[in-house]
């Protein structure tokens, strides 16, 4: 991966000159666009890097809610080895705000 890296890192450093010699607001305005998208480029595969998502990874995306409260949400739960719900926990998770995840439609679950 760390060719990836310096590949997008080289071509932020170009985009960097371009925009310093530029005058044309319009194509100064183009070379930014591009220049953010690698670095966002690069944050991402970072993270996916950091966090083990890759291309066999599958990409889950939750489904329209079912009650149309604006409260309602997902949680990831532990399901104890029972189908029964009432033994049913929500996972803690180190470092929520609120010890949680409440996820909503449209969000996407990755597996590894």
């Amino acid at each position: 991966m760390e060719f990836i890296y310096e590949l997008l890192e080289k071509e932020v450093g170009k985009l960097l000159s371009k925009i310093k010699v530029c005058e044309n607001l319009e194509e100064k305005a183009e070379l930014i666009g591009k220049k953010n998208l690698a670095e966002h480029s690069i944050r991402l595969l970072k993270k996916c890097d950091e966090n083990g998502v890759g291309a066999g990874s599958i990409f889950t995306k939750l489904p329209r809610k079912v009650c149309d409260s604006p409260s309602s949400d997902y949680r990831i739960i532990e399901d104890l080895e029972t189908d029964d719900n009432k033994y049913w926990t929500e996972v803690n998770i180190e470092g929520k705000r609120l010890g949680n995840v409440r996820l909503g439609e449209g969000d996407v679950v990755i597996e590894l």
